[in-house]
């Protein structure tokens, strides 16, 4: 395979100031690290490429590379005039928070390569660290057919680093969802909602929270597994989830606890719909993937229900949720535009609480939050995109936020129970 870094529509978009010391690039040249106040969000302009999300978009999903240090963006949903099927669209771009420059990494003409994966609305997409791949699948096919020469459904690793025509190998298959067969391992599907895949280097595995005949997390074991040419293989397996059964599963964000090695859940209760009022119940578990186990460490309730996103701190030892819906969005739903933070009891390690943090500097509109990552050299958390409700609208922007002191706002969440 040709290897070589690609770099085209390059889209500068001015230097952002520095001044908190020096971090060392992988080519070892010094890199001073980006200066955003603890507790305070500072907005950047989003991408101005007419052919990517430079508008009103959303449900486009990020993922953190710790390779070269930049986020990268792919999937989603928005309307490019003169584009063939306005929604889901399969570009790949990557946005350097060092210098707050935007890079096109694959181009609409060249993502049309036949076999290429369709673009997807909320995809799953994340970085794995062994083998140095972004991972690709499930989310939400908004055609009634996919661009001509590309396959629906499917689970792919993105090479960054090779030419446009190679980046894609298809590995496996999805996990169910309502646009493709998915694995024959996993239930068959009515209805299923699958937004959101993680790795985790101790298992070298993926896993993804779903609802299909159940509520399960998949495990796509990648032990062994090398990147392949065009080859399926079917590696998924299914983890029963130990939430009551009302509690909702399909859009629940989780966050990798790297310093403990393991995933972190917040799981709300729907909330109201059209027929049934909202119930304060939430529950934030842990999952030990290395011994399968699942732990209950708060039953702290936030007003998030679903849509909203969850990374972990590695610098702070924390793990922040942003934005989100009060309730899930097939129903009566309100944006948010909140930022809470799981703060640790040290000697109580089962009442853990949500702390609402009282977060200065331009705020972003109310939004679903799904689309941040973190950036480990720089020690921020990044947003962009998302969208608005009603009056709100759908937004283009990047926001910076660096984590300091929680500082706690009025009121407190309510909670009903303690977590034994």
């Amino acid at each position: 395979m040709q290897r070589r870094k690609f770099l085209s529509s390059s889209l500068s978009l001015g230097l952002c100031s520095y001044g908190l010391g020096l971090l060392l690039t992988s080519a070892g040249t010094a890199q001073a690290a980006v200066d955003v106040p603890a507790n305070t969000w500072v907005r950047k302009a989003g991408p101005t490429t007419p052919l990517g999300p430079s508008g009103p978009n959303k449900h486009i999903k990020m993922t953190y590379n710790s390779g070269d240090r930049k986020v990268y963006v792919t999937g989603g949903d928005y309307n490019i005039s003169g584009i063939e099927n306005g929604a889901s669209h399969e570009m790949v771009y990557r946005y350097d928070v060092a210098t707050n420059t935007w890079e096109n990494v694959l181009s609409y003409a060249s993502s049309a390569k036949q076999g290429n994966p369709e673009g997807r609305c909320a995809p799953g997409w994340t970085y794995d660290s062994k083998r140095d791949v972004m991972w690709f699948g499930m989310g939400q096919n908004r055609q009634s057919a996919p661009r001509s020469g590309l396959q629906r459904g499917g689970l792919w690793s993105f090479d960054g680093k090779a030419a446009q025509d190679s980046v894609w190998k298809l590995e496996g298959p999805d996990v169910p969802n309502p646009y493709s067969t998915g694995s024959a391992k996993l239930p068959a599907n009515p209805g299923a909602d699958v937004w959101y895949m993680q790795y985790d280097p101790g298992t070298d595995a993926l896993y993804a929270p779903y609802r299909s005949g159940g509520r399960y997390l998949a495990k796509y074991s990648l032990a062994g597994a090398t990147i392949r040419n065009g080859v399926s293989k079917d590696n998924w397996s299914q983890i029963s989830l130990p939430t009551p059964t009302n509690y909702f599963v399909g859009e629940t964000s989780f966050a990798l606890d790297t310093k403990r090695g393991k995933f972190v859940f917040y799981f709300p209760w729907p909330g109201r719909t059209e027929t049934a009022p909202a119930q304060d119940r939430g529950e934030t578990w842990e999952y030990a993937p290395s011994t399968n186990t699942w732990t209950k460490i708060s039953d702290t309730v936030l007003p998030a229900r679903c849509c909203f996103g969850m990374i972990y701190d590695s610098a702070n030892d924390k793990i922040a949720l942003v934005h989100g819906y009060d309730s899930h969005e097939g129903g009566i739903a309100e944006p948010l535009n909140a930022v809470w933070v799981f703060d640790r009891a040290p000697t109580s390690p089962n009442h853990h609480k949500w702390v609402h943090l009282g977060v200065g500097g331009p705020q972003p509109t109310t939004r679903k939050g799904e689309t941040i990552a973190y950036d480990v050299a720089n020690n921020v958390i990044v947003q962009f995109g998302g969208r608005g409700w009603d009056t709100q609208p759908d937004a283009s922007d990047v926001y910076l936020l660096r984590l300091g002191g929680t500082s706690p706002t009025s009121p407190a969440p309510p909670t009903n129970l303690r977590a034994e």
